[in-house]
């Protein structure tokens, strides 16, 4: 039974297996099995990997119940022989496989491959030898000896490549760092790759082939190792040579290294055991000197031989490149009797001859010859009558001796180009001509450097040297306060007399070297005796080191306390009592580089300090006018462009003040708070200056908090709201303070508290005051929510219950202001939930809380513009036009036109003062918004436009511009500040032309162009307005009384019929009407001219228009009263017209009597032949008498003036007077011209009153009385008493004579000088007679007498 169950098992087991074996979809490896005993590190302890040879993919199966899954990699994979994955170097390879997304490839040929489960490694796989598994760490820059035809090469972590490589290529084996050589097979064009062991590993340097040749382009190896290394502009010995010229050398610049090419007898300087060394190739070799026997010059063969044309070594480990500062000969050490020619900084072989015979050559001062390898030069005579032979053999070492000798043209001595007597300095190897700058002091005897005091005499020459001219002169005397300096020695010396002392430590003028004449370019600096130097281009200021203060009133002066340098120019100066100065230093030493400020005490004691912390100073400097502060840190001054504001100076009861960048002083400040100017530091902290006042004033640096600070100048606020404080100029504005104030508050419940709350800060025109206590109390306090604020009448002291819109309220620490955009009420929950006042509110928003975010917005608010910020609400005033949407606040942004033709637009304009709307124009105009865009606008569509699709920049000065395209028939350009300009003709791009442009925004001139323009700083309107326009071409605006006469041709004239207008020359004697101005002128012989007084004038008021018009003048304000009808007008230029309402008026061409319009008689000289002017006399009446004229009865008035008679003076009763003009009546009537006739005849009298001196009318006068006044016709009519000296018999037969002044008839008393006087003039009796009966009378002896 047991044994039946037992094979039951077992039977269902192998079943079990067998269909798993069959669901598996044929799961094998190539031998059909997978074996299941293995292990895998990877997947688990007992499972398994198997390809399927039918679906080519990898599937694991478990070890446990032999289920099979599919794999899914993407890579290269690989199968140990425990058919597992991969998981180390020891591992050997069964298989590997290529997969993408599951479907894999076995591998078939050899190559490096990277794998998924090794990712830092690259495997070698071989498919006949598939268990030498060789595996290559990817490092970067690692390369490997893989066997004798490739390497493994890795150029960063990820990446390796398996290479063929080339012929004389060497690498470092990556891990024991030994060389690896790839060469050419003898033979063959194989390339074999060897790696060198540590018994073979050859010392040298190599061409690095490997990946990180870019950095380090050279290998160096030691016998056990090699490292990559690089080195710059140096020739080494190629160990990878084959012993040949060719290659035995590498150069290494400053990006690369690369073969070098060498010839025989070629010298370079190399790199020996880290030693500079020399390099020699012949023989068809080049070989390092271990050891130099022969010290001294070599002929440089390397790439640098243009500017180093010779080698120096002193020893075998020391050699170096020469650069020909001084030409002359230099011994050649590697040849016996030959020299180096140098000169121009270059050099050649030469091989001069042996010293002459004086007897049998005749000896040249200068020639040089070789004897026994030494250098002989001819020097000059000796007392003896000889020629010195100075020679390279009487140095030691590397003493150098100095001759001073006079060189001839014909020695040859290399860079002598004429007869030249001059300093030469002998050496052990050269003689050269000494070229440097600055000054030698020599021992005459022993043509040595003399370095102790010592004077000049004959024994000590001075020698002052000039490198561009290659001259040193001898320095017979010198002069007090003169330095001097042994450039090459570091000796300073000092000059007292001929007498040369060295010098203390401080900083001397250089006197041996100079530019241009007196110019001093160089200073001398001594930190002790004999360790001097020479500053280059010194700056600024220094202690003088020789300066010689004096006594003055018992008291040390001095004017040379500092020397100043700018522009290499060093001069002395005094020093000011008091003063900081920016102390110079030495660019060529970083330690004495502008080493902290000089101080003075006193004219002639100054000192230098250091500032280790932050500090300023008042700059006493030569440029203080444009740097007026020294600004100290970390040890290091300068000068600063200061802006406006405060910086605390040494002094801490003191503030230095600067209006701008060179405008600065010292000033007491008094409590409170002070900007701090700009001064180029970026703090990261917002800090702020305070004064306080406790025992004494003392101001200090602190960190301001967020707010405004009211500074001691009137409307100038400290804004310290952003990062930094700055100032600004502050008006029409309220602004949150930054400090704070304890206020007393009074509760619901009756009792007092203190609460700390901001200040508010309110500014005007006229300055900035922080509310008092009960002005801040009396602050409304709103409650705010979704921009929607109510009054909290709980907590507002005041009475208000609103808030009308452009007004503001604050929360209740006044920490947060509101601005009112609607009326704000008082909260109806707080008044028992009544409402009724909150209905007086019109939108869902009636305030905002004032910072920033709102910044961009324009309130406009009955004409005025408010503008919110951080803390702040200002009015704002700025000139400029406003295209302002007053529903969104905005501005119109300069794109789209629709925003300006919005009917929420409204166009605002600011003057810096105030800002009104601006009602639509009615002709063309144009403006340049804030936006600095030109918009127009049509009145005939009542829309805005842009009048160009892309606005002119132009640049404006002095009634010319500059613009940046063509304009192109564009009338219209706009400058950088956003201002309008007017061209009057077309200008090309970057050319000037005539141009037009207002100050301001409030002052308007003239500009003319295709049109004629009134024009601001920001618009332009076309004048259509018929009449005339004078413009001073001073000012392009309307012409004043000043203009007219303040120089040739300043006065322009437009002339306008509507919108056409053109420029108008004056015609003389015609007067120029201006609307616009009232004003009245005229040109006449160059001069113009308005009338002083008013009467009338022949005036234009519009082109092509002349005639007589009625004006009355006041402060040069003209009044045109009427135009002139028909008659005859005097005007003010005194001359006589004659106008006609239909033909217009001329002047009058004949003499004569000429009554005018007006009611004045004048006579008028008429000169026909246009010589003389016409000349009239106004004609005088007697005031209140009457005159015929014409048929018309006047009445003479003040200033002989005629007026109708009018009812007023016509009194039937009255007796008056009336004449008749002789020179207007000639034909009078009978009963006066008999009456004439009488008087002349029987009285031998006459009735004419002649009165021509006094230029009264000759008249006949008579009595007259009855008048009687017609009001229908307006008209007047009397009765004749009687005719001036008409003499009649009374009733008593009594004469009676006519008698004009007694208005009547008198006794006529006899005269014996005219016995006819009183004779009866006519048969009649006195009589009365009535105008009309005269006038009857007139017309029947007219009639009769002619016809």
């Amino acid at each position: 039974m047991r044994i039946t169950n037992s094979i039951k098992f077992f039977f269902i087991a192998g079943i079990i297996l067998f269909n798993k074996r069959i669901f598996a979809n044929d799961c094998q490896n190539e031998s059909g099995i997978c074996k299941e005993s293995v292990k895998s590190s990877v997947i688990t302890e007992k499972d398994t990997i198997c390809y399927n040879t039918e679906d080519k993919k990898l599937y694991k199966i478990t070890k446990t119940d032999g289920s099979c899954e599919p794999l899914n990699y993407s890579g290269n994979i690989f199968i140990n022989e425990k058919e597992n994955l991969l998981a180390s170097g020891t591992d050997k390879i069964s298989a590997g496989y290529k997969c993408n997304a599951g479907d894999c490839s076995k591998i078939e040929e050899d190559g490096l491959y990277d794998n998924l489960t090794l990712p830092n490694w690259y495997i070698y796989y071989s498919k006949t030898k598939p268990e030498e598994l060789k595996l290559y760490e990817a490092i970067k820059y690692a390369v490997y000896h893989h066997n004798e035809a490739d390497i493994v090469i890795c150029r960063n972590n990820k990446s390796c490549k398996l290479i063929n490589a080339d012929n004389k290529t060497y690498y470092i084996n990556y891990g024991d760092n030994l060389l690896i050589s790839c060469l050419q097979k003898e033979g063959t064009t194989l390339v074999n790759c060897s790696k060198s062991n540590e018994s073979n590993n050859k010392k040298g340097y190599y061409i690095n082939s490997g990946p990180d040749q870019s950095t380090n382009p050279l290998i160096y190896c030691e016998p056990k190792q090699c490292i990559s290394t690089s080195k710059e502009e140096v020739y080494l010995i190629n160990s990878g040579s084959d012993s040949k010229l060719n290659d035995s050398l590498i150069y290494c610049s400053k990006d690369s290294c690369s073969i070098a090419k060498a010839s025989n007898n070629q010298f370079y300087l190399g790199f020996i055991d880290n030693y500079p060394g020399l390099i020699s190739c012949k023989d068809d070799k080049c070989v390092k000197h271990e050891s130099l026997s022969d010290k001294g010059y070599y002929m440089n063969s390397g790439v640098n031989r243009n500017t180093y044309p010779l080698i120096y070594c002193s020893k075998s480990t020391s050699c170096e490149y020469v650069s020909i500062t001084e030409p002359g000969y230099y011994i050649n050490a590697s040849e016996l009797d030959k020299v180096f020619y140098c000169s121009n900084n270059s050099c050649q072989l030469e091989e001069p001859g042996q010293i002459p015979d004086e007897a049998s050559h005749q000896i040249i001062p200068g020639e040089c010859y070789v004897e026994k390898n030494d250098l002989i030069m001819i020097g000059n005579k000796n007392e003896n009558g000889e020629y010195d032979e100075i020679s390279t053999n009487e140095t030691n070492g590397d003493e150098n001796l100095f001759y001073f000798v006079n060189v001839e043209l014909r020695s040859g001595f290399p860079g002598i180009k004429s007869n030249t007597k001059t300093l030469f300095r002998i050496t052990h190897k050269s003689i050269t001509r000494v070229s440097i700058d600055g000054t030698l002091l020599i021992d005459n005897d022993t043509h040595k450097i003399k370095m102790n005091p010592t004077n000049l005499t004959s024994k000590d020459s001075l020698y002052q040297c000039k490198k561009n001219k290659m001259i040193c002169n001898k320095i017979n005397s010198c002069s007090k306060k003169s330095y001097f300096l042994d450039i090459e020695n570091k000796i300073g010396f000092a000059c007292n007399n001929n007498k040369l002392e060295l010098l203390s430590p401080g900083y001397y003028i250089d006197s041996g070297r100079s530019v241009g004449g007196s110019r001093n370019n160089y200073l001398i600096y001594c930190q002790s005796e004999n360790e001097c130097i020479s500053i280059a281009n010194p700056a600024n200021y220094y202690i003088n080191g020789g300066r010689t203060p004096e006594l003055s009133n018992n008291k040390e002066v001095s004017t040379d306390t500092l020397i100043y340098c700018k522009s290499n120019i060093c001069t002395t100066t005094s020093g000011t009592a008091g003063g900081h100065y920016i102390a110079g230093g030495n660019d060529d030493d970083d330690t004495l580089l502008n080493n902290g400020y000089i101080y003075c005490t006193s004219s002639s004691h100054c000192e230098n300090r250091k500032s280790n912390g932050e500090s300023y100073f008042l700059n006493s400097g030569e440029n203080k006018t444009r740097n007026g502060v020294i600004k100290c840190s970390s040890g290091r001054c300068e000068s600063i462009d200061a802006s406006y504001g405060y910086f605390i100076s040494e002094n801490p009861e003191e503030l230095i003040y600067c209006e701008n960048g060179g405008n600065c002083s010292i000033i007491k400040p008094a409590t409170g708070f002070y900007n701090i100017a700009y001064d180029g530091s970026v703090d990261s902290n917002r800090k702020i200056i305070e004064c306080t006042s406790k025992i004494k004033l003392t101001c200090e640096k602190m960190n301001a908090a967020k707010g405004f600070y009211i500074s001691n100048t009137s409307n100038i606020l400290i804004d310290c709201t952003g990062s930094v404080c700055k100032p600004f100029y502050a008006k029409n504005g309220i602004f949150r303070s930054a400090t704070t104030t304890t206020m007393a508050v009074n509760h619901s419940n009756n009792k007092r508290d203190t609460q700390i709350v901001y200040n508010i800060i309110s500014c005007s025109d006229t300055g900035c005051v922080q509310l008092s206590a009960s002005e801040l109390a009396a602050i409304p306090i709103c409650t705010f929510q979704n921009n929607k604020c109510f009054i909290n009448d709980k907590l507002t002291s005041n009475s208000d219950n609103s808030i009308a819109s452009g007004d503001y309220c604050t929360n209740s620490d006044h920490s947060i202001i509101y601005f009112a955009t609607d009326t704000i009420v008082v909260d109806p929950e707080i008044i028992d939930g009544t409402t009724s006042i909150y209905v007086t509110t019109t939108t869902t928003s009636n305030c905002i809380e004032v910072s920033d975010e709102y910044s961009s917005y324009f309130y406009a608010v009955n004409g005025s513009i408010y503008r919110v910020g951080d803390s702040r609400i200002v009015q704002e005033t700025r000139s400029g036009y406003y295209f302002i949407n007053v529903i969104t606040n905005t501005l119109a942004n300069g794109i789209n036109i629709e925003d300006y033709n919005n009917p929420n637009v409204k166009l605002f304009k600011c003057n810096d003062n105030n800002c009104y709307m601006v009602d639509n124009p009615t002709t063309l105009t144009y403006y340049a918004d804030v936006n600095k865009r030109i918009i127009a606008f049509n009145p005939n569509s009542e829309s805005y436009f842009f009048p160009y699709e892309e606005d002119i920049k132009c640049i404006y000065n002095n009634n010319k511009c500059t613009p940046n395209t063509d304009l192109n028939g564009r009338e219209f350009c706009i400058t950088y500040k956003g201002e309008l300009v007017l061209a009057s003709t077309d200008i090309k791009s970057r050319e000037s032309g005539d141009c037009y442009k207002s100050n301001n925004i409030i002052s308007y001139i003239f500009g003319s162009s295709q049109y004629l323009y009134e024009m601001n700083s920001n618009s332009a309107q076309t004048v259509e307005t018929t009449g005339y326009y004078v413009v001073s071409l001073a000012t392009n605006s309307t012409a004043s009384f000043k203009d007219y006469n303040s120089g040739v041709n300043i006065i322009k004239i437009y002339g306008c019929v509507l919108s056409s207008c053109k420029e108008y020359q004056p015609k003389e004697g015609i007067y120029y009407y201006d609307y616009l101005s009232r004003s009245m002128y005229k040109y006449e012989d160059g001069f113009w001219s308005t009338p002083s007084i008013s009467g009338y004038a022949m005036a234009s008021i519009y082109p092509n228009e002349s005639y007589i018009y009625k004006f009355s003048t006041s402060m040069n304000r003209v009044t045109l009263e009427g135009k002139a009808i028909s008659g005859y007008y005097y005007t003010v230029d005194d001359e006589m017209y004659d106008c006609d309402e239909n033909k217009g008026c001329v002047k009058i061409s004949n003499n004569g009597y000429y009554f005018t319009n007006n009611g004045e008689m004048f006579y008028c000289l008429y000169d026909s032949e246009g010589i003389e002017k016409t000349v009239c006399v106004k004609q005088n009446c007697n005031i209140g008498e009457y005159y015929f004229i014409d048929g018309i009865y006047y009445r003479c008035e003040s200033g002989s003036i005629y007026n109708y008679i009018s009812a007023k003076y016509c009194n039937y009763n009255e007796r008056v007077v009336v004449n008749f003009p002789t020179a207007i009546n000639s034909n009078y009537p009978p009963e006066i011209h008999e009456a004439i006739s009488n008087i002349s005849e029987k009285n031998n009298s006459t009735a004419i009153i002649n009165n021509t001196i006094n230029n009264y009318l000759t008249v006949i006068p008579g009595i007259f009385t009855n008048c009687t006044y017609n009001y229908e016709k307006k008209s007047t009519k009397f009765d004749l008493l009687c005719i001036n000296n008409f003499v009649a018999l009374d009733e008593e037969k009594v004469a009676q004579i006519c008698s004009v002044e007694q208005l009547g008839y008198v006794e006529c008393i006899e005269d014996e000088s005219n016995k006819k006087k009183c004779n009866p003039s006519s048969a009649f009796a006195k009589y009365s007679m009535n105008l009309g009966l005269i006038l009857f009378i007139s017309i029947i002896y007219f009639i009769f007498n002619n016809y």
